[in-house]
């Protein structure tokens, strides 16, 4: 879904501070729903109040604004604001919030600012992505009327990949690379033919957002430093897609710009070719009727970790062409096949694993919580148990084993920053003040009364 809003003119409404401050910076996020925190709320206005009292069916009121018309509101508390942002993001809606960054005092508007910002292709949060199926984000850019550049990015792995499609034959072509990758939102950089590929898209199904060249420019976009991040990508094939990309992800990601370091340039035509009509009709990943248990991909999954099931979804979807990458992937199934313990106790090993590429993803983010840094250590643990049962690999499978570090450092670090379910001691000196502090809590105050 989208959300087409008209930038409120501050100079033609009479607003209350409150008011004011919100208004800014809704202006900035025109495509997105505010939720504006306030005491122990978080509170939305005007449209974005209308449009998520209807998706959440929750009470639409409104707040008077000193005598002047009054202003659509509904609101949400903030402990449970979760559930309602998670409702929102899957039904395609962009969400910002704005929280309070100082406490409040009497008589001045308390400073805001935006936290976070969660869109359909940029979310990070494991509450809000589905476990086997990667979340993608989709940049289209029509090269003049035959063709179109497709940059794909996955957030939590810091991937890109792209590729140029023709764009006769009512798109089918563009139509059989959206099926493959199922993207979560589409961006369409403003062009000749935008309009028409945002129609397509819309068609199909797809959360799509037509970015007009003029609304992008702001105050933190710098030349130099985007000639900097491209310049590690030396294509000039994509480089309108990879701007497009970038000043989006400037506005709503920008932490997550310098962990995309590589672009991988593929050919549609290094695969076997399936028009959208038969993907859906051969309910490879997703049933005719929208369900996913009746599918290929559920018959055939029997991955024992969130990263294999994803790739093995990517294998359905990208069926290979190249005899000599089909013979090599059959050699490597067959010697897992006819190594039945070492099969077994890789499995048994990988079954504990967490999903360790999306919690490395968050990690770098720095959106990582507690519960992130102990899987990350317990994956290294497992690492460290799968690694002496690949020794003996055949020589077309070490290629796989010498991509694996070293990274027992890390793990010994780990071990001594998290244990006792908690941050260890010794690793912050001013939480272990606090500790001390909360501890001796109770007999610092029978101290404190027996002076007074």
């Amino acid at each position: 879904m989208t959300m087409e809003q008209q930038k409120i003119d501050l100079s033609k409404i009479n607003l209350t501070p409150l008011m004011q401050q919100y208004v800014e910076i809704k202006n900035q996020f025109l495509d997105s729903l505010i939720f504006y925190q306030v005491g122990d709320f978080y509170e939305l206005f005007f449209d974005d109040a209308v449009t998520a009292a209807r998706e959440l069916a929750i009470t639409l009121t409104a707040k008077n604004n000193t005598g002047e018309q009054n202003i659509p509101l509904c609101g949400v508390p903030c402990h449970a604001a979760d559930y309602y942002i998670i409702k929102l993001a899957r039904a395609g809606f962009k969400v910002v919030v704005c929280d309070q960054l100082e406490d409040a005092q009497q008589g001045k508007i308390v400073k805001r600012g935006v936290t976070r910002v969660i869109t359909p292709g940029t979310m990070t949060e494991s509450t809000l992505l589905a476990e086997k199926k990667a979340s993608y984000l989709m940049i289209l850019t029509a090269d003049g009327t035959q063709s179109c550049s497709l940059l794909v990015a996955e957030l939590m792995t810091g991937m890109l990949w792209a590729t140029t499609v023709p764009l006769h034959h009512n798109l089918k072509y563009l139509e059989a690379e959206l099926v493959r990758f199922t993207p979560d939102e589409i961006v369409i950089a403003e062009d000749i033919l935008s309009v028409r590929l945002l129609n397509a898209c819309k068609l199909a199904g797809y959360m799509a957002t037509l970015v007009r060249k003029s609304g992008f420019d702001g105050p933190e976009y710098n030349q130099a430093d985007y000639n900097l991040w491209q310049n590690k990508f030396q294509n000039s094939q994509m480089v309108q897609a990879l701007q497009t990309f970038y000043r989006y992800m400037l506005k709503y990601q920008p932490q997550a710009l310098s962990q995309f370091n590589d672009l991988a340039i593929y050919c549609p035509q290094d695969y076997l070719y399936l028009d959208a009509v038969t993907q859906k009709t051969l309910e490879i990943t997703e049933g005719l009727h929208g369900d996913r248990q009746s599918t290929l991909f559920a018959a055939l999954d029997e991955t024992v970790t969130p990263m294999g099931a994803r790739m093995f979804r990517h294998c359905l979807t990208h069926p290979l062409k190249n005899l000599g990458e089909i013979n090599a992937r059959q050699q490597a199934v067959t010697y897992f096949v006819q190594n039945v313990l070492l099969r077994q106790q890789l499995r048994l090993l990988l079954k504990n694993l967490p999903d360790v590429q999306r919690v490395v993803g968050r990690c770098l983010l720095q959106k990582g919580s507690y519960n992130d840094y102990q899987a990350l250590k317990d994956s290294l643990g497992i690492t460290n148990e799968i690694l002496p049962l690949l020794i003996n690999l055949p020589e077309n499978l070490q290629q796989v084993v010498s991509m694996i570090g070293n990274f027992e450092p890390l793990y010994k670090f780990l071990s001594l920053a998290i244990n006792d379910n908690k941050i260890g001691t010794g690793f912050d000196l001013e939480l272990d003040h606090l500790r001390v502090q909360a501890d001796q809590a109770t007999q610092k105050l029978l101290e404190f009364e027996q002076h007074e």
